[in-house]
C-alpha cells in the first residue's frame, strides 16, 4: 500500500532489511529486527534516467542525416564505442566495422594530433568543441562538417567519454557556393551592361 512519508509525500518503494535475532544457546529464531528506508525519489529517478536514455536511443537510431558517435579518451588513440546509423551513412562505414576503430580515421591528421590537448582541456574545463570542421569517409574523402563534442564524467569526476555529433553541411556549402556564382555573375552582368551601354553613347 502507498502511505506518507514524514513530508507527507507518498512511499511507493521501500528497501526492506531483515535480520534474526537467534537464541544464544538453542539457535532458534526467536524474532526479527527490520530496517525500512524510501527509496521512493531514488526509484522515481532512475525511471526517469531509464526513459530519457531510450529517449536518446530512440533519437540515435532514426536520425539518418545527423551522426553520433561515441568514443573513449586516449587520446590519438581513442576508439569508437557507439556509432549511430546516421554515423554509418554519412561516413560510408558500417556500425560493426566502425566499433572499435580509431576515431582519429574520421578526421584530418592535423585535427587528430591535437587531440591529447582538447581532451585536457575537456577535462579542465568540462566542456567540449563546438564548429566547423573537415571530417574524412571511410573512402578518404573530405567534407564540411559541423561538429559538436560533450565530455562524460563519471561519479567520480573522471572522465570517461566523449560524445560527438557531426552534420555534413557539403550540400549547404555548395549551395552557398552556387549562390555566390549566381551574385557574381549578376554583377558582371551588370557591369557588362554598363560597359555596353556607355559603349554605345560613345558611338553615337
Amino acid at each position: 500500500d502507498i502511505v506518507a512519508g514524514p513530508d507527507g509525500a507518498p512511499v511507493k518503494w521501500i528497501e526492506l532489511y531483515s535480520y534474526p535475532i537467534r537464541d544464544p544457546d538453542r539457535g532458534t529464531v526467536t524474532g526479527v529486527v527490520e530496517f525500512a528506508r524510501d527509496i521512493t525519489s531514488r526509484r522515481e529517478a532512475e525511471d526517469r534516467l531509464r526513459q530519457s536514455e531510450a529517449n536518446l536511443r530512440l533519437v540515435l537510431e532514426t536520425a539518418t542525416n545527423v551522426a553520433f558517435i561515441k568514443t573513449g579518451t586516449e587520446g590519438i588513440d581513442a576508439r569508437i564505442i557507439d556509432f549511430s546509423p546516421g554515423a554509418a551513412i554519412i561516413f560510408g562505414l558500417p556500425q560493426a566495422a566502425a566499433i572499435g576503430r580509431r576515431v582519429a580515421e574520421l578526421h584530418t591528421p592535423e585535427d587528430a594530433a591535437r587531440f591529447p590537448e582538447v581532451q585536457q582541456a575537456m577535462r579542465e574545463h568540462r566542456r567540449g568543441f563546438h564548429g566547423e570542421i573537415t571530417m574524412v569517409r571511410h573512402s578518404g574523402e573530405h567534407f564540411p562538417a559541423f561538429l559538436t563534442t560533450n565530455p562524460i564524467f563519471d561519479q567520480n569526476d573522471e572522465m570517461i567519454a566523449v560524445i560527438g555529433v557531426a552534420i555534413d553541411i557539403s550540400e549547404q556549402k555548395r549551395a552557398e557556393e552556387e549562390q555566390r556564382t549566381v551574385e557574381k555573375l549578376k554583377s558582371i552582368g551588370t557591369l557588362a551592361g554598363g560597359i555596353a551601354h556607355d559603349f554605345n553613347n560613345i558611338l553615337m
